[in-house]
């Protein structure tokens, strides 16, 4: 389901899905997708959107750490 691929530097890699990977992730996405529509419901449209509000700016934190992460390890 999935391929390995060494790039030209020998510390990276390259993942590739197969076709029967493919299928298989856009049959669970779909499902997936549908389960979080579900679980939405639940909330009010301000709880919705106060919950995409608090969800973005931890995103946003989050890929900041992982940005200076990076940079430590280089």
């Amino acid at each position: 389901m999935v391929e390995l691929v060494s790039g030209i530097d020998k510390r990276t890699k390259k993942v590739y899905l197969t076709q029967k990977g493919i299928e298989l992730t856009t049959k669970t996405a779909d499902k997936m997708m549908a389960i979080e529509r579900r679980a939405m419901d639940i909330l009010s449209e301000q709880e919705q959107l106060d919950f995409l509000k608090i969800f973005r700016k931890y995103i946003s934190y989050l890929r900041q750490l992982l940005d200076e992460m990076e940079k430590y390890d280089e």
